[in-house]
């Protein structure tokens, strides 16, 4: 990764593991990271990524980073309208967020679209860590 991206893992974690001492173990080095951008559209709707579980080499550990303006992420234990429980919270932006364990593995996670309020593109950085006995060599 570039190293303004491993920086930027760096200040997340800390500011995780200080806002939150009990979240548990955080690998020090991310192995990945995605950048979902989320730009607003003519129809003033905005753009959101959709229900879904991450899959994969991955350890079932996610750290986040806003950027820019605020966004929703919503987190349901079934498929839209099959979820019985949903959760839903704002990102704001330069917040750090993170979910693990059955919230990455059994739970669905989205980003909603954020509708005419949205003025800037909204960046989301997601770090992600391979397990340790399936590290790529």
């Amino acid at each position: 990764m570039p190293p303004v991206l491993n920086r930027i893992f760096d200040l997340a974690r800390t500011a995780l593991l200080t806002g939150a001492p009990h979240f548990g173990d955080v690998p020090t080095v991310a192995s990945g990271c995605a950048i979902n951008r989320y730009a607003p559209t003519p129809n003033r709707k905005g753009s959101g990524l959709g229900p879904h579980r991450d899959k994969g080499l991955w350890m079932p550990l996610v750290v986040g980073v806003t950027l820019v303006e605020s966004r929703r992420v919503v987190f349901s234990n079934d498929y839209k309208e099959r979820a019985t429980r949903r959760f839903e919270l704002e990102t704001k932006a330069g917040s750090v967020y993170a979910f693990r364990d059955e919230m990455y593995t059994q739970w669905f996670h989205e980003s909603l679209k954020k509708g005419p309020s949205q003025q800037q593109t909204i960046y989301s950085i997601t770090y992600r860590f391979f397990e340790p006995s399936t590290t790529p060599s």
